[in-house]
């Protein structure tokens, strides 16, 4: 059973086709219709009634979301027995990240990849998996170069390197099918080893667990590859802290900030990064609200209850 409680401003008009109650598997994106009033929260806070024991990981596949981001929505949950009768909040609420609206935008910290319809009135969202520490999904501005249905897949020397590290021989190539790691379609940007890719493992979705590049739920990912064309727009971003004014109404969202010291994010990046919300703003709202908004936030940081990846309204 799926309850839906309303946000308590006036919502923007809501496009969700992914229906949620469709357990055990929702093949689309949320997709919803972009505001057009300059607010930047959309979606609905959802929960749903857990109808027997399971882990989170099944639960995140299940609805697919992501699992970083349903952890964090439920603090407090043992990740690998989720009793009966639980209710979880599911992140179908969120603030855009502050960027232009165009082509694919990746905001690293949340997990998640923005498709903005070229028709400027929708927005689709995917939960993804990125690069692990040491490994890090580097930031950039590009573009799609190559698409590929069913690929095939050949492990980089580095990669083969890494593994043999750990004991693990990888095969020279690995050809399509339900054992490749690249899953039923990749998309290259720009002349970059970087893919956006499906998966053969979807419990990687929503972590930060790849060797860089960008990996979505297979239904995600041949969604995603009918709506872009080779030249579609990449942006690669780095906004832990998002902001949004809704109709006077101020709300944060905050994910966990980056880990690992390698460029391009760098821990001068990182922080700069950290604030990027807490400046939108002061540069939308003025001083006051920024003031506002970084005390309600470290105040919830010292409670360890900043980082849920939900919109939080400033009190």
């Amino acid at each position: 059973m799926l309850n839906r409680t309303s946000s308590p401003t006036v919502q923007v008009k809501m496009l969700l086709l992914a229906v949620l109650t469709a357990l055990p598997m929702v093949a689309q994106a949320h997709t919803y219709l972009l505001p057009t009033n300059g607010a930047e929260l959309i979606g609905q806070k959802s929960s749903i009634r857990i109808q027997a024991t399971k882990s989170l990981s099944d639960i995140a596949i299940d609805s697919q979301v992501g699992f970083d981001a349903l952890y964090s929505a439920n603090p407090g949950f043992i990740t690998e027995s989720i009793p009966t009768g639980s209710n979880l909040s599911l992140p179908t609420q969120l603030i855009l990240p502050d960027v232009k609206r165009e082509g694919i935008v990746i905001n690293l910290p949340e997990l998640r990849l923005y498709y903005f319809h070229s028709d400027k009135k929708r927005v689709s969202v995917y939960p993804i998996g990125i690069g692990k520490s040491g490994w890090e999904t580097p930031l950039m501005d590009s573009s799609i170069s190559q698409i590929r249905a069913n690929p095939s897949w050949t492990p980089p020397e580095s990669i083969r390197q890494a593994y043999l590290e750990d004991g693990i021989v990888l095969p020279r190539s690995i050809p399509p099918g339900p054992d490749n790691p690249l899953g039923s379609h990749a998309l290259r940007l720009g002349d970059t080893n970087i893919l956006i890719h499906g998966t053969a493992n979807p419990r990687g979705v929503g972590r930060r667990v790849s060797s860089g590049c960008i990996r979505l739920y297979n239904a995600h990912i041949s969604e995603l590859v009918s709506l872009v064309s080779h030249g579609t727009k990449v942006k690669i971003i780095n906004q832990p802290i998002k902001w949004a004014n809704q109709e006077g109404t101020h709300y944060i969202e905050a994910h966990k900030p980056l880990a690992g010291n390698t460029p391009p994010s760098t821990d001068a990046q990182r922080k700069h990064s950290l604030h990027h919300g807490f400046r939108r703003a002061q540069r939308v709202a003025g001083s006051n609200a920024r003031k506002q908004a970084e005390k309600f936030a470290y105040a919830l940081q010292t409670k360890r209850r900043l980082f849920t990846g939900l919109p939080l309204r400033v009190k």
